[in-house]
C-alpha cells in the first residue's frame, strides 16, 4: 500500500518539478478489511498531513463486496464532489491498490486532456514475473499493439493518433465528470466493470485517448479476488503453457476488412447526419463485404444516434452471421509475423 500511496504523493512533471497537491486529491476506500490496511492508511495520512488523502472504511454485504461496487462508490464520490463545485470538466481518475502509477502519471493525464479528449486510458504494464504465463502475456500484448498500429494506419483518429496503445481499464482510466454522467456512470458488476464502462464510453462517441505517456505498473499475481480478470487470464495462460496449447487470434485479413468497413461506415453515417442521404452504391458494397443485409444496415445507419453504438451493433451482427467461421483464427505467432510484414509494407517510401 505504501508504494501505491508514495507514487501518488510524489507526482512530478518530466523536469522533476512536483505536481501541486492543490490540483488533485486521493480518495481511498477500504472495504471488508481483514488485515491492517486501514490502520496503515491512517498512519500514512498522519505522516504526510500535506498530502490530500481521504480515507473511508466500509463493510459491504457479501453479494456487494466486489470491485464493481467499490470502484463505483469511489468514482461516484469524485463525481458528486465535482457536481458540488459545478465543475463538469473535473477529471475523475481510477487506479487500483495493487498498481503503482508512474511518477509523471498526473502530468501526462492533464496534458492529454488539454488536447481536447474526454477520456484518457493509460498503458498498464505488468511487473516482471518468472511465471510461465509471462511469455504468453507478452505475445498477447505484442499482437494487440500491432493490431492497434494497423487500425491507426487504415482508419486514423484525430483525437487518438499514433503512437497509441490498446488499453482503457480500471488501473488507469481518467474521464471528464460530464462524460462519466453521460455514459451512465460505472456499472456495478462483480468483474469486468471497467471493460463494460469502456464500451459504454465508446457507445456515446467519447473521445478516448490511449496515451503511451500515461503509464501504470501492476501486479502479475495469479491469485485474484474476482471471477474473471487479469489474474485469471494469467492462470489460463500458465495452464496453456503447461499443456502446450497455442493462442489463436483474429487473422490480419479479417482485421483489414473490418477496419476498412469501419472507416466506410463512419463516412456513410457522417454523411447521413449532415445531408440526410446515403450513397447507395457505397452502402451496397459495404454490406456485401460484411455479409450483412443491405436494408438492415441502412436502417441501423439512419436510426443511430452515435457511431460507436452503430459499430457495436454491426460487430454483433457479424458474430451472428458466422464471421469467425468465414475468417477462422490463426496461431498468434503467425499473426504477429503477418502484421509486422503488413505494417512494414505500409510504411511510406
Amino acid at each position: 500500500m505504501y508504494g501505491m500511496l508514495d507514487a501518488l504523493r510524489q507526482q512530478v512533471d518530466p523536469m522533476g518539478n512536483a505536481v501541486a497537491t492543490d490540483l488533485y486529491e486521493v480518495l481511498l476506500l477500504v472495504n471488508n478489511c481483514t488485515d491492517l490496511s486501514y490502520q496503515l492508511a491512517l498512519e500514512y495520512q498522519l505522516k504526510h498531513p500535506a498530502f490530500p488523502l481521504h480515507i473511508a472504511e466500509i463493510t459491504l454485504a457479501k453479494q456487494d463486496a466486489h470491485i464493481g461496487t467499490v470502484r463505483r462508490l469511489l468514482m461516484d464520490e469524485a463525481y458528486y464532489r465535482f457536481q458540488s463545485l459545478a465543475n463538469r470538466d473535473g477529471i475523475i481518475i481510477s487506479t487500483d491498490g495493487d498498481s503503482r502509477v508512474d511518477s509523471c502519471w498526473l502530468h501526462y493525464i492533464f496534458a492529454e486532456f488539454d488536447t481536447g479528449c474526454d477520456v484518457v486510458g493509460g498503458r498498464i504494464i505488468s511487473e516482471y514475473s518468472e511465471s510461465p504465463s509471462r511469455k504468453y502475456h507478452l505475445k498477447d500484448v505484442g499482437y494487440r499493439y500491432l493490431v492497434t498500429h494497423l487500425e491507426a494506419s487504415i482508419d486514423p483518429c484525430v483525437f487518438d493518433p499514433w503512437p497509441r496503445h490498446f488499453q482503457c481499464f480500471g488501473p488507469s482510466t481518467a474521464v471528464k465528470c460530464s462524460i462519466y454522467e453521460k455514459a451512465g456512470r460505472l456499472p456495478v458488476l462483480p468483474f469486468l466493470e471497467d471493460e463494460n464502462f469502456r464500451k459504454a464510453l465508446i457507445r456515446i462517441d467519447a473521445r478516448i485517448r490511449r496515451s503511451p505517456r500515461v503509464k501504470v505498473y501492476t501486479s502479475s499475481r495469479e491469485s485474484g479476488q474476482v471471477d474473471f480478470g487479469f489474474s485469471i487470464q494469467l492462470n489460463e495462460w500458465t495452464k496453456m503453457k503447461t499443456e502446450g496449447k497455442k493462442i489463436f487470434v483474429e487473422a490480419p485479413v479479417s482485421l483489414i476488412i473490418k477496419f476498412n468497413a469501419k472507416k466506410d461506415l463512419r463516412e456513410l453515417f457522417t454523411d447521413y447526419l449532415i445531408n440526410k442521404k446515403l450513397d447507395t452504391e457505397q452502402l451496397k458494397q459495404l454490406a456485401m463485404s460484411l455479409f450483412l443485409d443491405e436494408e438492415w444496415l441502412k436502417l441501423k445507419i439512419c436510426t443511430a444516434t452515435y457511431f460507436g453504438s452503430l459499430w457495436e451493433d454491426t460487430e454483433l451482427a457479424l458474430n451472428t452471421h458466422n464471421w469467425d467461421e468465414r475468417h477462422p483464427g490463426i496461431p498468434i505467432d503467425t499473426a504477429i509475423g503477418h502484421l509486422r510484414t503488413l505494417l512494414y509494407a505500409r510504411q511510406p517510401a
